[in-house]
């Protein structure tokens, strides 16, 4: 099973035909990934308005598969490895997690905010958030960079250029919510964390 059909059936839990497949390669924006690319890295940086205070991680393979087996079931780890996730903490708590597979998905792409899930803050979970069982400091035992000793909120923003677009709406969203709820910047911590590596190894 090629890469694309894998990242599709991730969207919609379903099988995939090939016309289909074109279509939502397409309106998706999904990108064949083959290695890490400096280049892509830095323009989708580029994008990131330079009012906006965050520390950008790139994430080795090994990592992000550690990350995905700190899940404690195998639904867990579907969720741990999807290519776009958001996580938000409270201290050490985990508080609210979304990822690209609980998005509701179309051809136009992928809606993060269906049930108005992003229209307070913290934002309404997409999942209940006991059956993760997930803390800031596994996160931190496998990304050392992720530190938060003042701010009240860490966000964790994962994200890959096999899915440039998507990631980039995803983003405006996590930004547009902080904006929208007048959350300043001294309250949170915002880590990107680029997963490349890892995704160009899936054929």
């Amino acid at each position: 099973m090629n890469k694309l059909i894998k990242i599709c059936m991730i969207l919609f839990f379903s099988s995939i035909t090939s016309s289909c497949s074109f279509l939502l390669k397409k309106s998706y924006g999904i990108n064949d990934l083959t290695s890490f690319d400096k280049e892509n890295y830095e323009d989708f940086l580029a994008f990131i308005p330079d009012t906006i205070n965050y520390i950008s991680i790139i994430s080795s393979k090994e990592q992000f598969r550690s990350k995905i087996e700190s899940g404690i079931d195998n639904n867990n780890k579907n969720d741990f490895g999807q290519p776009i996730q958001i996580l938000y903490f409270n201290e050490d708590s985990l508080i609210s997690f979304h990822a690209n597979c609980h998005a509701k998905g179309s051809l136009r792409g992928l809606d993060w905010n269906i049930n108005n899930r992003f229209e307070s803050f913290v934002p309404i979970s997409a999942v209940p958030i006991k059956h993760l069982d997930y803390t800031l400091n596994k996160t931190t035992y496998i990304y050392p960079e992720i530190k938060n000793k003042d701010k009240k909120y860490t966000i964790i923003f994962f994200w890959t250029n096999m899915m440039t677009k998507l990631s980039k709406e995803a983003f405006k969203i996590v930004m547009k919510n902080l904006s929208d709820n007048n959350i300043d910047k001294s309250q949170y911590s915002l880590y990107i964390v680029n997963t490349d590596y890892y995704f160009s190894t899936i054929k």
